[in-house]
């Protein structure tokens, strides 16, 4: 798994560093509070007949890996280990991911309530599209999230909102550490496909793709296209943003380039 795995660590650390100099070099965004996230996993993954690693661009207001610019120094350890912590099920047995289902409709009541009042994720596009394609994918279950596992591109992001913007100097999101723990995530998780959520204009302008990354851009409506990273045997799907777009139509066509 990935929270045992030494090297995917020590890229976390390299990453965390690099970001922390570079930010505390701006008066701005050295004072700003940043969120870590760190992958997780549905305890039956490993078991579903097809394995799906759903990824987004990058996750804010996360509950885990909060930290400032200056803290990295003293503190990284415990910045990584803290979103490890909030990324692992509260009980043995218990599904890390279960908190999506149990927050569907809200959040008031459950343990989530105080850190996140007013969200409910059967208002997410996003997790409305993963669900319905794990449920044509898999067959529908109570918690559908128990065989899927889910990242995200990239693993630093402001903590109360936004995409982090890779094109400045003072907050850099390196494209090399995001394939690096991709690429780890990939070798441990071996998914049988990789879906991401990041649109046309972040997979045509955004990322300077290594060598050995082949892209194949579609003329779909909403799957832009698809990625073969290196030598993986894992099938990536480029999929537009899902906000803003009709719900079923999305999901028949994700569905139909997996199958």
């Amino acid at each position: 798994m990935l929270n045992k795995d030494p090297k995917y660590k020590e890229i976390c650390k390299e990453m965390l560093n690099e970001f922390s100099i570079s930010t505390l070099k701006d008066e701005e965004t050295k004072r700003k509070e940043y969120c870590f996230f760190f992958p997780q996993v549905g305890k039956n993954y490993f078991t579903a007949k097809t394995k799906i690693l759903f990824a987004g661009r990058a996750q804010n207001i996360w509950g885990g890996g909060i930290f400032k610019p200056h803290d990295v120094k003293n503190k990284l350890n415990s910045i990584i280990n803290d979103a490890i912590n909030f990324s692992e099920p509260n009980e043995e047995n218990e599904c890390s991911m279960k908190w999506i289902v149990d927050c569907w409709y809200g959040t008031k009541g459950t343990e989530y309530e105080k850190c996140y009042p007013d969200m409910r994720l059967n208002k997410s596009q996003f997790w409305r599209v993963i669900k319905g394609v794990t449920n044509k994918v898999q067959g529908e279950k109570e918690i559908f999230t128990e065989s899927i596992a889910w990242t995200q591109y990239y693993k630093i992001a402001p903590k109360d909102g936004g995409n982090p913007d890779r094109h400045s100097e003072s907050t850099p999101q390196d494209d090399n550490y995001a394939y690096d723990l991709l690429e780890r995530e990939i070798e441990i998780l071996k998914p049988d496909y990789l879906i991401y959520f990041i649109g046309k204009n972040w997979m045509e302008s955004c990322f300077d793709y290594p060598d050995d990354y082949i892209l194949e851009k579609t003329e779909n409506k909403y799957v832009c296209g698809k990625l073969k990273i290196k030598d993986f045997a894992t099938k990536c799907i480029i999929v537009d943003r899902p906000e803003s777009k009709p719900l079923h139509p999305f999901i028949e066509e994700v569905c139909k380039t997996i199958k």
